[in-house]
């Protein structure tokens, strides 16, 4: 868990702090603001550059990837069961499409 992290941070960090920092030259080159303000923008990305990664981290067990549960009723051929997407919460999904036996795949 703890490793999973450490490389989402890092994955986060490799684009977004330089992305942030050439930003922030940009913005000062074009300014040409004092030696303070230049120092208040540097050190507010630093601060952003420490928590800008950890901000787009997800929780492991919200956006862990799961098989699907799914139960199949033998008489009416109804599929119900639990949809596991990344980034969203469990869905219970009731499917109204009919379950068809190898049998009856071969006839149709």
């Amino acid at each position: 868990m703890i490793e999973r992290a450490v490389v989402e941070y890092i994955a986060n960090a490799l684009w977004q702090v330089p992305l942030l920092a050439g930003g922030a030259w940009l913005f000062l080159w074009a300014v040409r603001p004092g030696p303070r303000t230049q120092h208040g923008v540097w050190l507010a990305v630093l601060g952003l550059a420490v928590l800008l990664p950890v901000h787009g981290m997800g929780s492991g067990e919200d956006f862990a990837m799961r098989a699907g549960q799914v139960a199949v009723d033998s008489d009416s051929g109804a599929v119900a069961g639990r949809i596991f997407a990344p980034g969203f919460a469990t869905v219970l999904a009731p499917v109204a499409a009919p379950v068809l036996t190898p049998q009856e795949q071969q006839v149709g």
